[in-house]
């Protein structure tokens, strides 16, 4: 064993340019092939990753979150937004979800109504938490609890509006109850840091400071401390609402299903253990469905190519493989000569495919990362501002150790093959070699077959996305390997045709 060792190691110091050229060649395609495998995968979740949030970013503030309401009687206000809270944090466990709430009163009659206008002007009194953080005074300041009349704080466009300043007193009659009446005074204007924020969940109130309709203009809203709000505003209740901002950065691909079902089962879970009062409005659930859709038509059209790509890999790999054993028939030949055995023969081609392989497979991965990155600086992603992510994880590793495993089998089959005899080489140059295997029992025209039958099953469906019986969308692997067995098929058709062309 050891002379044997010795004498291939004395042929490789003999290696011709022509060897380490093929050599170089076969390692260039393992490495491609290892990269292409796992650029798929890093590149199917970062762009479904990509599209997830960008579908999440651009939905309307009132669609992409949720909003819980209902008339709260003041007195249980703070039970039940402790109780809200808990089952919020329990639902959206795994991205979390913030919570803020707001209370709106029933409108009040401004004074100073022009009798015969045929319109009424109103105004709503709320309370915001942390209305301070996401909006500034350009007037005064933010209201507080003290006795006398009600302090309030007025949108810029809602003060210039009805012609308010800081230090009016306004006096307002409730519509609900006539024999309850206020007094508020102006202390502060303000106006939002990003009327856009999805703080301001796209209330034209707030941006505009007055709503009209045939009959009524509101203007508003006047922001009370919430304490002040609750115990003299609220006559005896208010119209509450708790916006409820999930965390979508923190949200997975693998997690769509779950916040479906948990935005689905809410509007019930907050019923039973709130409050039957309550009830929840969002489009989220249709919004994630829809996502969820299109991500895997993205994934699909991926997952096509990148095995349409590995099959020319290897086929590539097969042909260099080929050369490889072609251009080192008679040193093995020469081996055999000197008592090598076959499986001798094939453990050096194992040991030089596992020292191609294995750095392929351990650089492969982070090269096709590096590589998806410059889709972030060019091409029809930076054209439409998708910013990719790419990220090394574990599936990319496999599949790449799948690659390399495959190339070193590629590798040590035909050298397997390959290793006979001295003199039964020197026989077989001077006949023409008989049919493969393949060709003997028919596996080629089987191959043909069924890729016909792929492509009817393809043009049949018109996507390689079908429904299982329970009415479920999935890839179907057979439509998926469709294009990959047409280029199969293609290649040996080209081998059968082309010996009857040349005769």
């Amino acid at each position: 064993m050891v002379a044997i060792f010795a004498a291939a190691r004395g042929l490789v110091v003999k290696r011709t340019r022509a060897d380490w050229l093929i050599v170089a060649a076969a390692s260039l395609i393992i490495l491609l092939a290892t990269t292409l495998l796992s650029a798929g995968m890093i590149y199917a979740g970062a762009v479904s990753q990509s599209g997830l949030q960008r579908t999440l970013t651009d939905a309307a503030v009132p669609a992409a979150n949720l909003e819980v309401s209902g008339r709260i009687d003041a007195k249980q206000l703070d039970q039940m937004d402790g109780r809200l809270r808990d089952e919020v944090a329990a639902a959206f466990g795994s991205t979390g979800a913030g919570v803020l709430r707001e209370a709106e009163s029933d409108s009040f009659g401004l004074p100073n109504q022009v009798r015969g206008a045929g319109i009424t002007d109103l105004a709503v009194l709320a309370s915001f938490q942390q209305i301070a953080e996401h909006a500034r005074t350009v007037q005064g300041s933010w209201p507080v609890a003290a006795d006398g009349p009600v302090q309030v704080a007025v949108s810029r466009s809602a003060a210039s509006q009805r012609g308010l300043s800081v230090g009016d007193e306004v006096a307002l009659q409730s519509r609900r109850d006539p024999t309850f009446r206020i007094v508020v005074r102006v202390v502060g204007i303000f106006e939002p840091n990003d009327p856009n924020e999805a703080y301001w969940w796209d209330s034209p109130l707030l941006r505009d400071g007055l709503t009209e309709s045939a009959a009524y203009r509101t203007y508003g809203p006047f922001v009370a401390d919430e304490r002040t709000f609750l115990s003299r505003v609220a006559h005896p209740d208010a119209q509450v609402r708790w916006h409820i901002f999930p965390r979508f950065a923190a949200l997975q691909i693998d997690e769509i299903d779950a916040l479906q079902s948990t935005v689905t089962g809410l509007n019930q879970r907050l019923r039973d253990s709130v409050s039957p009062q309550l009830s929840v409005e969002t489009s989220l659930d249709d919004i994630l469905a829809h996502a969820e859709r299109s991500l895997l038509v993205a994934r699909t059209g991926v997952l096509i190519l990148t095995v349409q790509l590995a099959v020319l890999a290897g086929y590539a790999l097969l042909l260099t493989a080929g050369l490889l054993i072609e251009q080192r028939r008679v040193e093995t030949a020469l081996l055999r000569s000197r008592g090598a055995s076959t499986a001798q023969v094939a453990s050096l081609a194992l040991m030089e495919g596992v020292l191609l392989a294995v750095p392929a497979v351990l650089i492969g991965p982070w090269l096709a990362a590096a590589s998806l990155g410059v889709l972030n600086a060019a091409g029809p992603l930076a054209a439409i501002s998708l910013k990719l992510e790419p990220q090394v994880t574990l599936p990319a590793y496999l599949l790449a150790a799948i690659a390399g495993l495959a190339c070193i089998v590629a590798l040590v089959v035909p050298a397997f093959s390959a290793a006979r005899s001295f003199v039964s080489t020197r026989q077989s140059s001077g006949r023409q070699e008989a049919r493969g295997i393949a060709q003997r029992v028919g596996l080629d025209l089987a191959l043909l077959v069924v890729a016909a039958i792929g492509f009817w099953q393809l043009r049949h469906y018109g996507g390689t996305i079908t429904a299982s019986v329970q009415g479920q969308l999935g890839l179907d692997p057979f439509l998926v390997a469709a294009p990959a067995l047409g280029l199969l098929a293609g290649a040996v058709l080209a081998l059968r045709l082309i010996p009857l062309l040349a005769q």
